[in-house]
């Protein structure tokens, strides 16, 4: 009797054993030498830098067009009133051109820009090329935009419908500077980020069609309308989310 129960029941420390996790860990490793190499570049680095000194010395201006800015958001007149004031329009491409490195710097990172192409130039440059991709997509877009405007028939009405971009720009801009503020401090994985990164591009994309239809509706008819922003925005920006997937 007592060697059955030897056998049947063995002591606790031979009974429950510690188990070993048999999933590898190479993706999560991956993902945080990902990080760790974007972050350790002295590229990068110096932009966050050089984007917050310039953003800290521009607080005034920012201060002056952010009221308006948040109008515009949901009023589509109000893009009128920021062109018809010389020194808020000087103001909005200031702060449109310093958003330019911060916003690219989260494309970069969270890598929301992406293309097989920037695997040969590696984590150092990566910001750059995302830079030289984005600017090659605004050339080929004002080229558009000047092969249209002579067809348009209120000219001015078109330039604002064009410089609007520039409003939704710094404010999709500061958008995802909070958001990836927020998602860093709650400690969310790359992958989480880069999804809800998506959402936020989306959504300010999405306001900023209806805004600039209602812009060039106010002086064309709904077929028009939805042919110029085919034009102008819906088809150069098919042809950046292709470029993106296919090299």
């Amino acid at each position: 009797m007592v060697f059955l129960q030897s056998e049947l029941f063995r002591p606790m420390e031979e009974a429950f054993r510690s188990g070993t996790l048999a999933m590898s860990d190479e993706a999560v490793r991956a993902g945080q030498a990902l990080g760790g190499a974007w972050g350790d570049d002295p590229l990068n680095w110096g932009l966050i830098i050089a984007s917050a000194l310039f953003f800290a010395f521009n607080l005034p201006n920012l201060y002056r067009i952010f009221p308006h800015l948040a109008k515009s958001f949901s009023r589509w007149r109000w893009h009128f009133t920021i062109e018809a004031s010389l020194q808020l329009a000087r103001t909005r491409d200031w702060i449109a051109i310093l958003c330019i490195a911060p916003c690219c710097l989260v494309l970069s990172r969270y890598r929301i820009v992406d293309m097989d192409l920037f695997r040969h130039v590696g984590e150092a440059w990566r910001t750059l090329a995302v830079l030289g991709l984005l600017l090659a997509w605004y050339l080929v877009r004002s080229l558009v935009y000047m092969l249209l405007e002579t067809r348009f028939v209120n000219p001015g009405t078109f330039q604002v419908a064009r410089r609007s971009e520039r409003n939704f720009f710094i404010i999709l801009t500061f958008v995802l500077l909070a958001t990836v503020g927020i998602l860093y401090a709650f400690g969310s994985p790359d992958e989480t980020a880069r999804r809800v990164l998506y959402i936020v591009i989306g959504v300010v994309y999405t306001v900023f069609l209806v805004i600039k239809g209602e812009i060039l509706g106010s002086v064309c008819n709904p077929l028009t309308t939805f042919l110029y922003l085919c034009g102008l925005e819906l088809i150069p920006a098919g042809i950046l989310i292709t470029a993106c997937l296919c090299l």
